[in-house]
């Protein structure tokens, strides 16, 4: 007998095992099933190389195709337990209350074949339907200098860097505003400057024509370090692309392209008119000439084309399996932006408008965004909410800000 029991442990603690390997190392798992009426596939994808783990839950019923993503590990099963729903004759909405308590979703509608986040509707109706889940935003002015106005919406760990015409503005919820002076004279147009990790990297522009140095200001600490070249390079020259926190620049006057190494703070010419430049193409470095990139030749994964629609930008931020299409369409002389995630473009949902469509910065869960003379931030449970008021993003496009995630 005592024997018998000895075994049953050994069996039930190598069954424990194994689900403790699966959960932890499988790939996860696809499930459907019924809440309320409503069929649900239920999607766990982890351990995938180039994918970030997450459930995607379709929802569906009739013509209606709700879809969530929520980005965690292995929690478990049939994470659904129940459906609120409503209709009125504007919008169709649902919002699933899941099993997990620490987690709670948006309630999404639609209207029209396009799909909106409650944060996005102005509907009295559907608005007092879900009261519970309506957000409050916080409109208060944290800081307020010069030309420039910060609301009491940062976020910790999130630190944006801001240009202005001697330098640029270091805002975080710490310190609140920090003003860098770094040129003598006002610069109108910072064609060579980037952000990669937590360095802001810009051009010398005390020089009238060519320079030597580039500045790189930490934006967590402020300290100021340079990058010499041997070389000198031309103001007239541009970033291509930054890919794995190596930034290219290309010197359209002496036909060279760099290649600047932010860990190594050091800066490696990479091509010239005689052994060609090296160019960034569907994710991998092919050769091209000098003439390709006097023209501008961005590193960009950028279409303009999502199964046959046309518009005026298509992006993918993720995975394949697990990230989103941006879709960018221009409406008068904005754009209405759009996402639909990799698993169904069917579901094509609003999220906001913006005036630069080259203003646009995601981080894990937002996206920043310029709106005239506003940088505001997007996600789905706060909607759009205003960061900044800076008066010059409205008339100098040129103007640049970034956001740096720690």
């Amino acid at each position: 007998m005592k024997r018998v029991i000895i075994v049953l442990i050994v069996f039930i603690i190598f069954y424990l095992l194994l689900q403790l390997i699966f959960i932890n190392f499988g790939k996860g798992h696809i499930i459907n099933y019924k809440i309320d009426g409503f069929n649900i596939n239920e999607e766990l994808l982890q351990n995938i190389n180039g994918e970030v783990d997450n459930y995607y839950i379709e929802i569906k019923k009739d013509d209606l195709v709700f879809s969530y993503q929520l980005f965690m590990r292995n929690r478990g099963s049939n994470l659904v337990k129940k459906i609120k729903y409503f209709k009125n004759s504007n919008y169709e909405c649902i919002v699933p209350i899941l099993k997990l308590k620490d987690v709670k979703v948006e309630p999404i509608c639609k209207k029209d074949g396009i799909y909106y986040y409650l944060s996005t509707i102005d509907d009295s109706e559907v608005i007092d339907y879900f009261k519970e889940y309506k957000v409050k935003n916080n409109n208060k002015k944290l800081k307020e200098k010069n030309n420039i106005t910060i609301y009491n919406n940062l976020i910790d760990n999130h630190y944006i860097s801001l240009d202005y015409y001697k330098g640029i503005y270091l805002i975080n919820k710490k310190d609140k505003l920090k003003k860098v002076d770094l040129f003598k004279k006002e610069i109108y147009d910072k064609e060579l400057s980037f952000v990669i990790k937590n360095y802001y990297v810009i051009a010398d522009y005390n020089e009238l024509y060519d320079f030597h140095k580039f500045y790189l200001i930490n934006l967590e600490n402020y300290k100021i370090d340079t990058i010499i070249s041997d070389k000198e390079i031309s103001l007239n020259s541009y970033v291509m692309g930054i890919i794995d926190n190596e930034a290219y620049i290309f010197d359209i006057d002496n036909k060279t392209e760099y290649m600047i190494d932010i860990d190594a703070k050091d800066i490696y010419e990479v091509g010239n008119e005689k052994k060609g430049i090296k160019k960034y193409v569907n994710g991998e470095f092919v050769k091209g000439n000098v003439y390709e990139a006097s023209d501008k030749l961005l590193f960009s994964d950028y279409t303009n084309k999502l199964d046959e629609e046309t518009y005026s930008r298509v992006e993918l931020i993720g995975g394949k399996k697990s990230g989103y299409y941006y879709l960018y369409k221009l409406n008068n002389d904005k754009y209405d932006v759009y996402r639909v995630p990799s698993q169904n473009h069917e579901v094509k949902t609003y999220l906001f408008t913006t005036t630069d469509i080259n203003s646009i910065k995601h981080t894990k869960e937002y996206i920043y965004y310029a709106y005239d003379n506003l940088i505001k931030r997007f996600n789905e449970f706060e909607g759009n909410i205003d960061i900044i008021k800076y008066n010059d993003l409205k008339y100098n496009k040129t103007l640049k800000f970034n956001i740096y995630e720690r």
